[in-house]
């Protein structure tokens, strides 16, 4: 008999009350309640019951707080092979009080599954409402036979955009010879989710890996389109087993012409990646009106995550071509560590205008940069004169001190014409 066992540690407490005995119908019977409060997250609430004996139990349990949800579980011969039936039901969800950008709605939905622990198969389904209105569907059925999962089907969908997911596959554990496949087909994805104006968007496309975890290989398609990105298909060809995955080729349409590359991804141990990849007949027009060109570029890029150390690399060299009748020329080289990027070195030029910079913003920012044009109007067309400065930003992240200084002779502009202007600035 359980009087009242009371277990409460920081922001967990749970409390339970009843009897275990032996042989009859009801031998168990505990009834539980528990929290979990925080100061930034609503208080999460539940109680229930187990009930039965030591041939089958039965556990019904009810979440009250922040949202209505019910989880049944019956588990027949538990001590010696257990076989469960489950099912599961919430409502009213609304995860944008807890994911920032998510839209104001609800979300609901329900699961059922039977089986025991090595041979089982579960079905669920997920309804979200904006407004009253249904905006998301999502359903997945898949089953464990053994060493054998396989995912029967997969399907995400929004109702007003029309967008689909669907993913296939199946994997068996028994050997790493044993054959894997995965399937994903998709149309009309937009990001971010909902967005009026999507940074990208694939009006369909899909990716295969079939073989075997020794050894795999994987192709996509996709329709693309987004800022910088005409319409056009980017592909994927590539290969990988248990340490990781090389991208063989990929290619993507940008700024009316095309990037093309390679890399690798290894999860083994720790996630890294690296890649190479070479841009051509680019044109900045599409991004920035008024700066029509033809530019060509080389990037090489890695990254790692371990343990909590998280490191980018980017290294954009050979950059050249001509950008509104000049010359361009530059080099890039960026460093993301833990929060703080370090610049390295940017080394534009376009005509007889240069602009460099470099420096490191952290919790502590020091940048420094500098500007040389012996001719303006390459910066703003109908302009003429020459300018020189540069500007020095320190200090703590949100408040830097800012320095710069601009020196200008025979400037024409517009707006009317000096021989010589000299400024500072310190904010």
């Amino acid at each position: 008999m359980v009087d009242d066992l009371t277990v409460s540690k920081d922001a967990v407490k749970i409390e339970v009350s009843g009897r275990i005995g032996n042989g009859t119908a009801e031998a168990i019977r505990l009834n539980y309640a528990w929290s979990f409060q925080t100061d930034d997250l609503e208080p999460f609430l539940g109680e229930g019951e187990i009930t039965g004996n030591w041939e089958a139990l039965t556990a019904r349990h009810r979440l009250t707080s922040p949202f209505p949800s019910g989880l049944t579980i019956r588990v027949e011969d538990p001590m010696v092979d257990p076989f469960f039936r489950l099912e599961l039901s919430f409502a009213d969800l609304s995860p944008s009080g807890t994911i920032t950008g998510w839209p104001e709605g609800k979300l609901s939905g329900e699961a059922s599954g039977e089986g025991r622990p090595a041979s089982f198969s579960l079905d669920a389904s997920l309804h979200g409402q904006v407004a009253g209105k249904p905006v998301l569907e999502a359903d997945v059925s898949f089953t464990r036979e053994g060493p054998v999962w396989k995912l029967d089907n997969a399907r995400l969908g929004s109702v007003p955009a029309g967008m689909d997911l669907s993913l296939t596959g199946h994997l068996d554990t028994s050997d790493i010879k044993a054959p894997l496949s995965l399937s994903a087909a998709w149309k009309d994805l937009a990001w971010p989710p909902g967005a009026d104006e999507p940074f990208l968007e694939s009006r369909e496309g899909d990716i295969t890996a079939s073989g075997s975890r020794e050894a795999f290989k994987a192709i996509g398609e996709a329709q693309l389109q987004g800022k910088g990105i005409q319409p056009g298909t980017c592909s994927l060809t590539g290969s990988g087993d248990e340490k990781g995955f090389a991208v063989q080729a990929f290619s993507i349409p940008f700024l009316g012409g095309e990037i093309k590359g390679e890399g690798f991804v290894q999860w083994l141990d720790q996630l890294s990646w690296r890649f190479t990849a070479r841009g051509s007949e680019l044109d900045p027009d599409r991004l920035w009106e008024g700066w029509s060109g033809s530019a060509f570029l080389s990037v090489e890029g890695s990254g790692r995550h371990h343990e909590g150390y998280r490191s980018i690399l980017l290294n954009v060299n050979d950059i050249g071509g001509t950008v509104r009748g000049h010359d361009l020329d530059g080099s890039l080289k960026l460093k993301a560590e833990n929060g703080s990027l370090l610049i390295e070195g940017i080394d534009l030029s376009l005509g007889t205008t240069r602009i460099r910079a470099e420096g490191v913003m952290g919790d502590e920012w020091d940048l420094a940069a500098s500007l040389v044009s012996g001719d303006i109007g390459v910066l703003f067309p109908g302009a003429m004169g020459s300018i020189s400065g540069s500007a020095v930003m320190a200090g703590p992240r949100g408040s830097p001190r800012i320095q710069a200084r601009i020196t200008g002779d025979r400037l024409f502009l517009a707006q009317g014409r000096a021989d010589r202007v000299t400024a500072a600035v310190s904010y």
